[in-house]
Formats: C-alpha cells, sequence, structure tokens
C-alpha cells in the first residue's frame, strides 16, 4: 500500500485538540472558531470572516450573498490572491 498523505500531529495539535475536548467547545462555535474568523478577516482586508463546516456550505453561503455590499462589476470573493 503507498500512503497518500501521512499526518504530522505534533505536540502542539495535540494541546490544541485536548483544549477543545476538555472545554466542551467541539461544535460549530468557540473561541478557536471566533479567533479564525478574525484572523481570516484580517487576512482578506476585511471587517468580518464567517467560518462554516464544509465546502457545499461555503459554496451556498457565497452564492447565496455574493451581491451583497458589491460594486457592479467588482469581485464577488473578497480572499487575497
Amino acid at each position: 500500500m503507498i500512503p497518500v498523505n501521512e499526518p504530522r500531529i505534533g505536540a502542539r495539535e495535540v494541546e490544541l485538540v485536548t483544549e477543545a475536548l476538555t472545554s466542551g467547545w467541539i461544535s460549530g462555535a468557540g473561541p478557536h472558531i471566533e479567533r479564525f474568523e478574525q484572523e481570516w478577516a484580517r487576512y482578506c482586508e476585511r471587517k468580518h470572516g464567517i467560518a462554516v463546516a464544509s465546502n457545499p456550505r461555503a459554496r451556498r453561503l457565497g452564492a447565496t450573498h455574493m451581491d451583497h455590499g458589491r460594486q457592479p462589476g467588482g469581485p464577488a470573493h473578497h480572499a487575497k490572491n
């Protein structure tokens, strides 16, 4: 068998997973999600960022709100390339 990808899980990853499990923040909310959303928004040079659970959910959200706050002829997404 040829491995496709071998996970690299270090002490920091184990620490973060343990923290999430012991704190009870394993659903779709909590300080890690909030921090991710804030850092993503900063990276994209936007006020807000939204984390979603799956690619289909992200695509649906994007398609539903694509024209919100967008100038005619402007880009439909806000991530930096």
